[in-house]
């Protein structure tokens, strides 16, 4: 039986803090350590999304309620509004068929918070640096940068896209590989995985107030809710939080050929008004205003870690960005490592699984869960792609700089319209109409094949 079992959760953000909770549920008789690299649980963060996927988890978990009480009345139906905008006057062409959930991210973390159970063990100030896995001893030993050390018998990361679990298990996947006879350039696959990608595109973030909004347009689109303004290689993205009070903005800029380098200077940044009007010409006076209204914003480089062989190596597993840090194109990365957790939960809760079978387990974990996750990976990158205006259903403009509101008139066809709803379902039809359930189900299956 699972009795017992002490699991290390290394990082407390949105990832660690829900696979807390998801084993409270399925796996109430695991001792549980949660180590944050912070003084405290952070709440800072701007807005996150959460789709009809996701939101069903937060029901089984009995977060609901909270939830719904920190949305509050957002206006609108929660359905993005879709938005030509590199014209001389923007022209909706469509809409998503499913509302989305939208909350500031620290009102989100907050009820995460507020759920974990208290009897779990949190240790603060606690960086990892790197870990152990002894198979003699049956034991894995955590090492932080403060010179302490821990034990556990499954080290469960989520530290992110920078993980030093990550650095440390594929540096031991290709030190293994290399003493099993793997050629130089294998191995140097392996440690290629370490390293976090550029994936040749920055977002231009800031919080706006509704009033500020009202004041300087009064009928603006993004006050009847969730708003996308799209331009070549260029999109704007608004969506209410703080019960409506304010507005998550991100300016997005794709640089096409720059995907797979390693970009240079700080991934995060203070940027000019000046450099983001810059980068957002030719945009339509609804999108013109946003950018006026984001009068301090921060530069992000968006960086990412492509998919890797495997989440798991011997008592350990990688979770949410430590994993597999995604565009954002989909708003799926913090649901995606939701859903991690939501899944591991069902092994490690499993009464199959024991100290014994730890790495078994872990492995079934990784057969069933990273499929799933690549093809998630895939579709933000579609998405992105039809956002910044790449796709096939966009390439009937002329020269926009030169665009009258004639010419414009084209982007309010139906068939330009229903190619644009069409590819937006195709590639949200997973977290509009799917479930994780069915995951649960099928890694117990595989676990049971695997140790029977």
């Amino acid at each position: 039986m699972t009795k017992g079992l002490n699991v290390a959760i290394v990082g407390g953000g949105i990832t660690g803090l829900a696979f807390a909770i998801a084993l409270s549920k399925d796996a109430p008789d695991l001792n549980v350590d949660i180590y944050e690299a912070t003084s405290s649980f952070s709440t800072i963060g701007a807005g996150i999304g959460m789709w009809p996927r996701v939101w069903e988890i937060m029901e089984i978990y009995g977060l609901a309620e909270a939830l719904d009480q920190q949305q509050g009345a957002n206006p609108g139906d929660g359905r993005f509004r879709y938005r030509r905008s590199d014209l001389p006057s923007g022209i909706q062409i469509g809409e998503a068929k499913v509302g989305v959930r939208t909350y500031h991210r620290a009102d989100f973390l907050q009820v995460l918070l507020e759920h974990v159970p208290q009897h779990y063990g949190t240790h603060f100030s606690k960086r990892l640096a790197s870990y152990d896995d002894d198979p003699e001893q049956g034991t894995v030993t955590l090492r932080f940068t403060d010179g302490s050390s821990a034990t556990c018998d499954v080290l469960v990361a989520s530290d992110g896209i920078k993980s030093a679990v990550r650095q440390t298990m594929y540096t031991r996947l290709a030190e293994k590989a290399r003493c099993e006879g793997a050629t130089p350039e294998e191995v140097e696959i392996l440690l290629n995985h370490v390293p976090a990608t550029w994936s040749g595109e920055l977002v231009y973030r800031h919080l706006i107030t509704r009033e500020d909004i009202e004041k300087a347009f009064p009928n603006h689109p993004s006050l009847n809710g969730p708003t996308l303004y799209m331009s070549e290689h260029r999109y704007i993205i608004t969506y209410p939080i703080s019960q409506g009070r304010a507005f998550n903005t991100g300016a997005f800029i794709a640089y096409p050929g720059r995907y797979g380098s390693i970009y240079e200077g700080p991934w995060t940044r203070e940027a000019t008004q000046d450099e983001l009007r810059t980068a957002f010409t030719g945009c339509e006076p609804a999108a013109q205003v946003i950018l006026d209204l984001m009068v301090r914003p921060s530069v992000w480089a968006i960086n990412i870690v492509p998919p890797i062989p495997t989440y798991t190596f011997g008592r350990v597993v990688l979770l949410g960005d430590a994993a597999h840090a995604m565009r954002p194109h989909q708003g799926a990365g913090a649901g995606q490592g939701v859903e991690d957790g939501f899944v591991l939960a069902a092994v490690l809760g499993s009464p199959l699984t024991t100290r014994q079978t730890l790495s078994v387990a872990l492995e079934a974990y990784d057969k069933i869960r990273r499929p799933v996750v690549e093809e998630t990976i895939r579709r933000s990158i579609e998405m992105g792609q039809s956002y910044f205006l790449e796709r096939p259903w966009s390439s009937c403009h002329e020269d926009l700089a030169t665009a009258s509101e004639a010419q414009a008139l084209k982007f309010r066809e139906p068939s330009i319209i229903h190619a644009f709803e069409d590819s937006v379902r195709d590639l949200y039809a997973w977290a509009w109409f799917g479930s994780a359930q069915p995951q649960r189900r099928q890694v117990r299956d595989v676990l049971g094949a695997m140790i029977m």
